[in-house]
C-alpha cells in the first residue's frame, strides 16, 4: 500500500499561511448484491473464515486484505473494513469470487460506497468550550462526551472535534472526508492553542496501524497562539 510521507518544517509551522497534514482512512463502508440465492448453511460449512451469525447472515473475512463481509442469503452484501474506496472495490469482488468458487452463480451489483470513516491530527489544541459557544450548530456536552460533534451539511459529514486536534470524520467519500477537514480546519484555527508534536504523534500512530493516508495542503489564514 502506497504510504505519503509527512513533510511539514514545524519550525515554522506558524509563520506560513498553509500546513500539510495527513488524513487517515480507517474504514469503508459499502454494499453489493450477488444477484443469487445462498444457502447460509452450505457456505458455512464449506468455506474458509466464515462464522454464523444470528441465524441470520454469515461473516466471511480476508486474510490478505482488511475486509468483513456480511452475507445474506438473499445476496445482499455489506462490506467493512477496507482503508480506500479503491480497496473497498477490490476487497467486494474477491468476496463475489470466493463465493463463486464454492459454485454459486454470483454477479455483482449495486455497488455502492455508503461512508467512509477519518482521522487527523492538527497541528495545535483546541479550545472547544469557546469554539462550541462561538458556534451554536455545534454540540458539545462534557459530561457526556470529551468532544463536539459538528456537522457539516455541504458535505454530508459529521465530525468530532477534540481539545488535543485531533478530529474524526464520517462521510460518504473519500474527498467529502477531505473537504470537511479543509472546511472545519479553517473555522477551529481561530481558537487554537499549543502546537501539537505532529511527527511524534504521527509516528505513534503508524506504529500502532496501518491506514490508508493522503496528505491534504490546508490554506489556513493562522492567528497568534494562545497559552
Amino acid at each position: 500500500m502506497h504510504q505519503k510521507h509527512f513533510k511539514s518544517d514545524d519550525s515554522s509551522l506558524f509563520n506560513t499561511m498553509s500546513l500539510n497534514v495527513d488524513i487517515f482512512i480507517n474504514n469503508i463502508l459499502c454494499t453489493f448484491n450477488l444477484r443469487c440465492r445462498l444457502d447460509l448453511e452450505d457456505i458455512l460449512e464449506r468455506g474458509h473464515n466464515v462464522e454464523l451469525r444470528e441465524s441470520k447472515f454469515i461473516l466471511m473475512k480476508m486474510k490478505k486484505f482488511s475486509g468483513t463481509a456480511k452475507i445474506w442469503s438473499t445476496g445482499k452484501v455489506i462490506c467493512t473494513g477496507s482503508k480506500s474506496e479503491e480497496e473497498a472495490k477490490i476487497v467486494s469482488r474477491r468476496f463475489a469470487r470466493q463465493l463463486q468458487i464454492l459454485g454459486y452463480n454470483v454477479g455483482f451489483a449495486n455497488f455502492k460506497i455508503h461512508n467512509c470513516h477519518g482521522s487527523v491530527l492538527l497541528p495545535f489544541q483546541i479550545k472547544i468550550k469557546e469554539f462550541s459557544q462561538a458556534h451554536q450548530e455545534a454540540s458539545y456536552e462534557p459530561e457526556l462526551h470529551a468532544g463536539i460533534i459538528y456537522k457539516v451539511e455541504a458535505f454530508s459529514a459529521t465530525l468530532r472535534i477534540y481539545r488535543s486536534g485531533n478530529m474524526t470524520i464520517m462521510a460518504p467519500s473519500e474527498i467529502d472526508v477531505k473537504r470537511a477537514v479543509e472546511f472545519t480546519a479553517n473555522l477551529v484555527q481561530t481558537f487554537a492553542t499549543h502546537t501539537n508534536d505532529i511527527q511524534g504523534n504521527l509516528g505513534k500512530r503508524r506504529k500502532d496501524c496501518v491506514k490508508e493516508k493522503w496528505q491534504v495542503l490546508l490554506m489556513i489564514p493562522f492567528v497568534q497562539m494562545s497559552n
